[in-house]
């Protein structure tokens, strides 16, 4: 019998990404800093390659102040396990930074294997020092960002989500 279980990426609104906005980070970090792990990369690569991380609030910042950061970057880069650090997921900064336009440097995850192929949609990098050598080689200045936002608007749509659900529901998508 076939799974009743629903595994996708939600969509995002990509209103949030269509401004124009130049890309003045060559390389930036958009997530939080919560873990002791991610404070320590983050640390050496603020000060291996330069990287970027904006003033976050959680409480008073806005999302359109995030995507806009998110706009400004040439590349992100992320890390994409769970809380715990011993799981991975796709992270919808994943998407974001699709939409944004950006290149991802993404960590080895199989998760985001499933959806994306990497070297192709995305950069893939296996550890903090093989990212630090493909940031400090500009690996992102010759690699084409469109690919991961068309498969995004093509394939991961809030459209094709609910079409899923109805269906996995056998129901025809009511609108």
């Amino acid at each position: 019998q076939q799974s009743k279980d629903i595994t996708w990426i939600g969509p995002i609104d990509p209103r949030y990404f269509e401004k124009q906005i130049p890309k003045e980070v060559d390389f930036g970090f958009a997530g939080g800093l919560g873990s002791s792990s991610r404070r320590e990369i983050t640390s050496r690569l603020v000060q291996s390659c330069q990287l970027t991380i904006p003033q976050r609030s959680e409480t008073w910042g806005t999302y359109q102040s995030y995507a806009d950061f998110m706009l400004s970057c040439r590349s992100i880069f992320n890390m994409g396990r769970t809380g715990s650090g011993k799981t991975f997921h796709v992270k919808y900064r994943v998407i974001e930074t699709a939409l944004a336009g950006a290149v991802l440097y993404e960590e080895v995850n199989p998760i985001t294997k499933l959806y994306f192929t990497p070297n192709v949609d995305y950069i893939e990098y296996e550890s903090v020092e093989d990212l630090e050598h493909k940031v400090k080689n500009k690996l992102h200045m010759d690699f084409n960002p469109a690919f991961l936002k068309e498969k995004i608007m093509t394939k991961h749509s809030a459209d094709q989500l609910w079409e899923k659900v109805f269906n996995t529901l056998g129901y025809k998508k009511p609108f």
